[in-house]
């Protein structure tokens, strides 16, 4: 469809035909009996910028899209919330990219003054870089 058809939709003149197909129809969808996300669609449109009643009728969204061959769009899928496999040892592959974590020990710095723990070592991954802090590496600071 062409700029102008749009600019129609959003148009006064088609407000009025629209709710007055809307009311006719009464207010739900004429395949379905749906009465959310309502739309008038043109069975033609010969009479574009002047429909005749017989020329339009009321759809929801879904049975629209039908009616003009698209697929209805899928509903989101949820992802699963499984347990994450924890990261414990060298050569465990990666959860963001499978790749094999391998052993790395931090640089020595100087411990904060409210510091309460560091860790000793920490496993890595070489290609996606995330880090995998492991408890038994975890030296608790006493004062």
């Amino acid at each position: 469809m062409d700029l102008e058809y749009y600019e129609y939709l959003k148009s006064a003149k088609w407000a009025v035909i629209r709710d007055r197909i809307l009311k006719r129809d009464g207010y739900k969808c004429t395949r379905c009996d749906n009465k959310a996300f309502l739309q008038v669609h043109h069975l033609t449109y010969d009479n574009i910028f002047e429909e005749k009643d017989e020329d339009l009728i009321t759809l929801c969204k879904k049975c629209h899209r039908k009616e003009h061959h698209k697929p209805s769009k899928p509903a989101k899928k949820k992802k699963k919330k499984g347990k994450k496999v924890k990261i414990t040892r060298e050569g465990q592959k990666c959860r963001h990219c499978g790749t094999p974590v391998v052993k790395k020990i931090p640089q020595r710095k100087q411990i904060g003054k409210n510091q309460k723990y560091f860790y000793q070592w920490y496993l890595y991954c070489p290609k996606c870089y995330a880090m995998y802090m492991v408890e038994k590496a975890k030296v608790i600071i006493k004062r």
